[in-house]
């Protein structure tokens, strides 16, 4: 079933039930970053992603801050992805286009970087 979830201003919806939630999120020349799924509804943490390092000096410096968590909710939660880096690259945080360009695709590009990614599913 495609209709498990809905997503709105980059926080997503669940019903109850139990899920399993993958996510993977590059970023560039931050030092140390960690990422997170957070209950928004309950204002707890369900699950930590790994904590990875991406050397702000360094010129091809990207890591990807993955993680997985399997839970179940009794009731209707909003939840997000978080992360906490510990420098910031200017506008490059997420990583450069194909390019040199920051952000989504520009003019000379046909589609949108991808940086971030969730996968939701329902096992039951």
């Amino acid at each position: 079933d495609s209709n498990i979830v809905s997503l709105s201003s980059n926080r997503f919806t669940l019903d109850a039930g139990t899920y399993l939630v993958k996510w993977n999120f590059i970023f560039f020349r931050v030092d140390r970053a960690v990422t997170r799924l957070k209950n928004v509804t309950d204002s707890s943490v369900v699950k930590s992603g790994m904590c990875v390092f991406s050397q702000n000096g360094a010129n091809d410096a990207t890591a990807a801050g993955t993680g997985i968590a399997k839970f179940t909710i009794t009731a209707q939660k909003v939840f997000a992805i978080e992360y906490f880096i510990g420098q910031t690259s200017g506008d490059n945080t997420h990583g450069v286009e194909e390019g040199g360009m920051i952000g989504p695709a520009h003019a000379d590009q046909t589609e949108d970087e991808l940086y971030g990614q969730v996968e939701i599913f329902k096992m039951g």
